[in-house]
């Protein structure tokens, strides 16, 4: 099973694109820190179906967001060049909103924030 979920904060304003087919995607990039270290990672987040225009609507750079979904590897050749590259990416199957750290208080666990040792 190819899963992946992460919390992260989006790093580039959602938009929409459109496959050559015509097939409408919405497309972000997401920065998540590593559990073990505080390196972070960049992720392009591609978000597909009814779930697409709500994504651009609803997201904004800064959101923290939790993803599941599915990692994709495509393999494309570049056209001025004619080199071959690689390229990651996330097709979110779900994608909500995390907590707003402004409303974290003692009485409220459910705004902690989580560290990483």
């Amino acid at each position: 099973m190819n899963t992946i979920t992460l919390t992260a904060t989006i790093v580039s304003k959602p938009q929409m694109k459109e496959t050559m087919s015509g097939e409408q995607f919405c497309l972000f990039h997401a920065k998540s820190r590593r559990r073990t270290s505080s390196q972070e990672d960049t992720f392009s987040i591609a978000v597909w179906g009814n779930q697409a225009q709500n994504c651009v609507d609803r997201y904004e750079i800064g959101q923290e967001v939790f993803i599941a979904g599915e990692v994709r590897i495509n393999v494309y050749k570049a056209r001025k060049s004619n080199c071959i590259g690689l390229s990651v990416q996330v097709a979110a199957d779900y994608i909500t909103e995390l907590a707003d750290n402004s409303k974290k208080t003692k009485e409220n666990p459910a705004y902690e924030s989580w560290e990483f040792n």
